[in-house]
């Protein structure tokens, strides 16, 4: 008895098909859900001066505040963590800008818990958190509003999983008045 075998391949060609189509409906699925169930930023940033009407000289000092808005569920971690858990937020000034680092930069009160990613426990912050940035303006700083630039390099993690770590450059200006005359 002879084998048709233009039926098997149909029968084969029909089967890789299915196959096919299955995987690509069960991946589109997969990543049409994803973006409900994992925001693509927990963390919110913005930059302003401390106060609305501060301001400063050149070769003066100002602290903006730089916040960190979370999302229900996720934490920020401390700038301050024992070695082995996750990345420590870092903030830092860019070079090549009119302002630079005047001294530490000042961390809110965190909260302390064990976390079961990292089996330690840890510091960090829920809900929101401003740091305070202190700057100096440049000798050679133009007059008026100038842009004024800070780098945050952070971590995120809900109580399941963690981002992969993040840099983020955030702007704000600031009044640079000309110096008093006598």
């Amino acid at each position: 008895m002879r084998r048709n075998t233009s039926e098997v391949k149909v029968s084969s060609r029909k089967w890789q098909g299915l196959v096919a189509a299955g995987v690509i409906i069960g991946a589109a699925t997969m990543f049409a859900a994803a973006p409900h169930q994992v925001p693509e930023e927990p963390i919110h940033w913005t930059l302003a001066t401390e106060k609305p009407d501060a301001k400063t000289t050149r070769g003066g000092t100002i602290t903006l505040a730089l916040t960190a808005t979370i999302d229900d569920g996720w934490h920020l971690y401390s700038l301050n963590l024992p070695s082995g858990g996750p990345i420590p937020t870092r903030v830092t000034i860019p070079a090549g800008q009119e302002f630079t680092a005047a001294g530490d930069v000042v961390e809110p009160p965190t909260k302390s818990s064990f976390d079961a990613n990292f089996n330690m426990t840890l510091e960090y912050f829920e809900d929101k958190a401003t740091f305070g940035v202190p700057l100096k303006a440049s000798m050679a700083a133009g007059w008026g509003d100038v842009p004024a630039r800070v780098a945050v390099s952070y971590q995120t993690c809900n109580d399941k999983f963690c981002l992969p770590p993040k840099q983020v450059v955030v702007t704000t200006q600031v009044k640079v008045m000309p110096p008093a005359t006598s």
